[in-house]
């Protein structure tokens, strides 16, 4: 499964170790070194999952992360988080952020790999199903509008046969 992938730390070596474990699956990977150029790429491209390094200089991950999720244009994408902070230092605020995953640093490429494939195979899932729910809205609303033709189409007819009936009334009037 290929996706295109951003990851933002401003550590270089942090970005190399997780690109060439994503890029050797296959993935399209783009780097930031921070939450504002992160912010800024996310305004003109699609991304299938974000990885956001907690502590940034300047917009830290946690901040960037509330920022991705207040922006309708890429608020579902998945953020997963790697943090060499402490477990418990780290959840609650990813998580009160928007976070959909944490990642502990130092991390191994195959819990990098799985982590990414769920996140990005649900991110799928959840495109598919709104695309699907849109397709069959569109045919819904098609068919509505179709019924309301066929339904002007018989107040037309129902109306003409009630003049028809109203002239015929008058005609057997005049003969009276």
């Amino acid at each position: 499964m290929t996706a295109p992938i951003l990851i933002v730390d401003d550590s270089p070596q942090n970005l190399l170790v997780a690109s060439r474990h994503l890029e050797s699956a296959g993935h399209r990977v783009v780097t930031r070194s921070s939450g504002e150029q992160a912010l800024a790429l996310l305004e003109s491209d699609r991304f299938d999952l974000v990885i956001l390094d907690v502590l940034m200089p300047g917009i830290g991950g946690f901040e960037t992360c509330r920022r991705i999720r207040a922006n309708a244009a890429f608020a579902d994408v998945p953020v997963m988080f790697m943090t060499a902070l402490g477990d418990r230092d780290a959840t609650a605020p990813a998580l009160d952020a928007g976070a959909d995953d944490l990642l502990a640093k130092p991390f191994t490429r195959s819990e990098l790999l799985l982590r990414t494939s769920a996140l990005i195979r649900q991110h799928r899932a959840v495109q598919k199903h709104r695309a699907d729910t849109a397709d069959e809205r569109a045919k819904i609303l098609a068919s509505v509008s179709r019924l309301r033709e066929i339904s002007r189409g018989l107040d037309g007819e129902i109306a003409r046969k009630f003049c028809e009936e109203l002239a015929n009334l008058e005609h057997s009037c005049e003969r009276v």
